[in-house]
Formats: C-alpha cells, structure tokens, sequence
C-alpha cells in the first residue's frame, strides 16, 4: 500500500455616502466634543437634534476607542453625509464598503473604519446599520477566503524516478517509481487546494492513472508507485492530464 508520505513545497511563481477620512477642504477634522453624559438607552435618533445626534456619534467613537482625528467625519460635514449614507441601500452600502476597503488596505485600518462608520449610522440613522454592518461582514468574509487560481494542465511539469526494478528476463519487469512534480505556471498557489490528475505512460496496461494534490503551496503525492514494463529498456513518462480545484 502507498502512502502520501511525500511533499514538495513550491514557489508561487447610485449615489454612496464616503465618510471623509478628514475635511474636504484639508483641515483636520472637529475636535472631538465632550460625550453626553445621559445613557445611551435614551437616545433616539429620530427625535434627536443635530446636536444630540452629534454627541452621541462622539461618544460612541470614544467607547469604541477610534481616532477621530483619523477616521472621523467633522462636524460641518455630517449632515451632508447622513443625508447620503442613511438612505443607501444594501446594494449601495456594498459599493460604499468596497470603497472604504480600498481606502483602508491595511486590514487593522479597515476593522477601525468599520467601528467609525457604524458607530455614525447608529448615531444618525439606526435604521442605516444594519445594511452596513451586513455589507462589513460580507467584505470580511471574502477576505478570509482562499484565493483559487484558473490553473491548467501545462502549469505542472513531471518527472518519474525509478526506485526500485526487478526484470524476469521476457517477462518483463516490477518497477517502483516516484514523480517528481515542479510547478512552472505564474498564478499565486499560495493559498487554495486543488486536485491534480496525472498518467504514467510506459507501462504494461497502461497508462496509470494516480492524483496528487496542491493545498496551500504545498503538494502532496504518493512516495511510491508500483507497476510492470515489458522489458528493462522502457521509459516511464508522466503527464498532468486535469486540474480542479477541491470540492
């Protein structure tokens, strides 16, 4: 019985609301004021003024620990961005997000701008925040996942090493061979997992038909294989016939 015991690592050869970063004009956002003092169990921001909407935004920022000064929006500029931001749909908040992720590329800058952004819709418009704080999660979770390169067949080049050969005259011979795989293609395989499909030709009754696996930049095969040639003077050729990635 074979065993995958063998690796090989490889060398990965609509309108939408922006929240400004700071003032349009380049001044630095308002100093942040003193929160209010009453609890946020009160609060209600269809009732609430533009001052109460502010200081509650404020205070939020401050119990969430984010850098005003950084990710803020001032305070000249908040109405014109609630009147924008709070009647975004989902589709808009996902473009308004993507915006945010490809002003924020650093992902520690993007989870702080997510505590800004949605600490402003609670503030001025709860309704708002539920759309967008979908719209975060949905960008997160797309970020975790593993990117699956278009790989193909030509992307691999294979070697077969004979470990082992026992010839009985006519008869032929037993031999036990290893591949050797080398990735020769330009997509990053870093992360992702595929299956990858691959014959031995030279054989009796053959070709022989095996699969190795690339998971993470790493590829995995069988340390040995066994099969019969007609006579010593047969070459074993090995080839990846198909790619895909793992189900």
């Amino acid at each position: 019985m074979s065993l995958r015991s063998n690796t090989a690592f490889i060398a990965a050869t609509a309108s939408i609301a922006i929240i400004a970063s700071g003032c349009s004009d380049g001044a630095s956002p308002a100093a942040r004021s003193t929160p209010s003092s009453a609890a946020a169990s009160t609060y209600d921001a269809s009732s609430a003024s533009d001052a109460e909407k502010w200081s509650e935004y404020q205070r939020l920022l401050e119990v969430r620990a984010v850098p005003a000064d950084k990710f803020g929006t001032s305070r000249e500029e908040a109405p014109g961005v609630a009147a924008n931001l709070c009647d975004n749909s989902a589709e808009d908040m996902a473009t308004y997000v993507q915006m945010r992720e490809a002003l924020h590329d650093d992902s520690s800058d993007f989870r702080v701008s997510k505590l800004e952004a949605t600490a402003f819709t609670k503030a001025y418009c709860p309704q708002a925040s539920s759309l967008l704080e979908s719209a975060y999660l949905a960008a997160e979770n797309a970020a975790d996942e593993p990117v699956v390169a278009d790989l193909e067949p030509a992307d691999f080049k294979l070697g077969v090493k004979i470990k082992r050969r026992k010839c009985f005259g006519s008869a032929g011979c037993n031999v036990t061979y290893v591949i050797e795989p080398e990735y020769v293609g330009f997509a990053d395989v870093s992360t992702g997992s595929y299956d990858i499909t691959y014959e031995v030709s030279g054989v009796e009754d053959g070709p022989a038909v095996n699969t190795m696996t690339l998971e993470d930049g790493t590829m995995s095969f069988d340390s040995e294989e066994s099969a019969s040639t007609a006579s010593s003077k047969a070459k074993l050729k090995a080839k990846v016939t198909d790619v895909s990635p793992t189900q």
